[in-house]
């Protein structure tokens, strides 16, 4: 009886979720699928692609904020060019 309502309350929470995901909008685009678009639309060349990879590798593990500020640069770097 105790199973049949623990599988009944998980299934209900993994709906919960699904529709809360599904129901979010779309998402953020991280600095790295920017940075592969930029380098396919020609805004900068595979130097700046390279140098500017490896500085997302070493941030690899930081923090949110971290990820935020390097996507943000990444936005602004060809307004300023």
């Amino acid at each position: 009886m105790y199973l049949i309502i623990l599988i009944v309350f998980v299934a209900l929470a993994a709906i919960i979720v699904w529709i809360a995901d599904w129901t979010a909008g779309p998402r953020r685009p991280t600095a790295l699928s920017i940075l592969n678009r930029r380098l396919a639309s020609g805004e900068i060349d595979r130097a700046e692609y390279d140098k500017k990879r490896r500085v997302l590798g070493r941030q690899k593990h930081d923090s949110y904020w971290t990820r935020l500020v390097a996507i943000q640069f990444l936005l602004n770097a060809h307004v300023v060019a």
